[in-house]
C-alpha cells in the first residue's frame, strides 16, 4: 500500500476534499458538492475524479484508516438478498418467512451494478414454436406447472 504522504501528492485540494467526503459516507454527488463543484456538474465530476488511479488509491487508504473493509461494505447488500417481509403485530416488528422480493431485487440490482452491470444489449434466442411449460417448485418440494401458448 502506498504511504499516505506519497498518495496525497498529486491530488488537488478538491480531490482531497472529495475523498474525505466519500470516506465519511457521503454520496458521490454530495462529496463533489462539498469539494467545491457546482450542483449541476457534481455527479459527472465525481465520476471523473474516481477514474483517477491516484484518487482510488487515496480513497482506499482513507477507508483502510477507518477500518472499513470490503466485507463491511458488502454485508448490508448480502443481508438484503435474504430479506423477509416485516410486519407489525401489537406495535412490535415481526419478521415473517415470506421473502421481501422488492428489497431482494433492489439488493441484487445494486450488487450487479457494483460488479459492472448487465450488458446493454442482450441477444435472446427465438421463442419456441411449441407450447412452453413453466414449472415452479415450492419450498416444501411440491411442483406446479403452467402451460404457456
Amino acid at each position: 500500500m502506498a504511504s499516505r504522504r506519497s498518495t496525497q501528492r498529486g491530488l488537488t485540494a478538491r480531490e482531497r476534499k472529495f475523498i474525505r467526503g466519500r470516506a465519511q459516507g457521503l454520496s458521490l454527488r454530495e462529496a463533489a458538492i462539498r469539494a467545491g463543484y457546482s450542483r449541476s456538474v457534481a455527479r459527472s465530476k465525481a465520476s471523473d475524479i474516481l477514474r483517477r488511479p491516484l484518487v482510488q488509491s487515496a480513497l482506499t487508504d482513507a477507508l483502510a484508516r477507518q477500518r472499513v473493509t470490503l466485507a463491511k461494505l458488502v454485508r448490508p447488500i448480502a443481508d438484503a438478498l435474504k430479506a423477509n417481509v416485516v410486519t407489525t403485530f401489537q406495535g412490535r416488528a415481526v419478521e415473517s418467512d415470506i421473502p421481501d422480493h422488492r428489497t431482494r431485487l433492489e439488493a441484487a440490482e445494486l450488487a450487479i451494478s457494483l460488479h459492472g452491470g448487465l450488458p446493454k444489449q442482450v441477444e435472446l434466442p427465438p421463442l419456441p414454436q411449441e407450447p412452453l411449460t413453466v414449472i415452479f417448485e415450492a419450498p416444501d418440494g411440491t411442483t406446479t406447472g403452467i402451460r404457456l401458448g
